[in-house]
């Protein structure tokens, strides 16, 4: 048995106000011709713009700026919770985060680790203010999914430069045993923690792409696991 569509909002609700305009424009008696003439243009906008939606940029446009799509009550909340474990992950104070075992091995090896502070607070910064955003009802939050998908991909290629970086570090002679043991212990516990979580985003943002039929969410970058 086929599954029944349910027509978005904007699908179902603008042929109907299209039509209704014109008939208010056709049939309804004793009203001034400028009313007329303004229900049935508005009639032709609608229906023009209902065309439109079907194809093209323009549709996609129409329906996001006008009628703002949402995530499923299911997607919405594994969202939020994503967005607050990004604290954790992108934590240098955070023992599973691989960002915290890249700081603690440059303190503890210095000058032989390469720490792009800079890149990092970048990358933070722009998850952090894309959370601020996503939490405000105001935004539609499907017009942010694609820069959202964007800072989390910078985020997993950070940590990929990371793991490099602590491969170079165990190939160091002056290493001893223990601290190379040590090093992989807590990079391994790091990285699978991080790749379950980029494992999330990228189901999370699949299903979206898919579930949406406007179209916006076809940029969404794809992610990649550590190692």
């Amino acid at each position: 048995m086929e599954e029944k569509v349910k027509l978005p909002l904007f699908d179902r609700l603008l042929p109907i106000a299209g039509v209704s305009f014109g008939l208010l424009a056709l049939f309804v008696q004793g009203v001034p011709d400028w009313v007329k003439y303004t229900a049935s243009s508005i009639g032709l906008l609608l229906a023009v713009a209902w065309l439109f939606s079907k194809v093209g940029w323009v549709g996609r446009a129409i329906k996001f700026r006008l009628f703002r799509s949402r995530l499923s009550k299911d997607q919405a909340v594994r969202l939020s919770v994503l967005l607050d474990e990004i604290s954790n992950h992108m934590s240098y104070s955070y023992t599973l985060s691989p960002f915290y075992v890249w700081h603690s091995c440059s303190n503890e090896h210095s000058g032989k680790l390469r720490m792009n502070y800079s890149y990092h607070g970048a990358i933070q910064n722009w998850l952090n203010d894309l959370k601020e955003r996503l939490g405000d009802p105001r935004n539609n939050t499907l017009l942010l999914i694609g820069s959202l998908s964007k800072a989390i991909f910078e985020a997993a290629r950070l940590a990929e430069q990371v793991e490099r970086e602590l491969n170079g570090l165990l190939l160091e002679k002056g290493l001893s045993e223990s601290a190379k043991r040590k090093i992989q212990k807590d990079w391994e516990s790091a990285r699978g923690h991080f790749n379950q979580w980029i494992d999330k985003w990228q189901t999370l943002f699949k299903e979206i792409e898919k579930s949406v039929k406007t179209g916006g969410a076809h940029y969404i970058r794809p992610l990649g696991m550590i190692g």
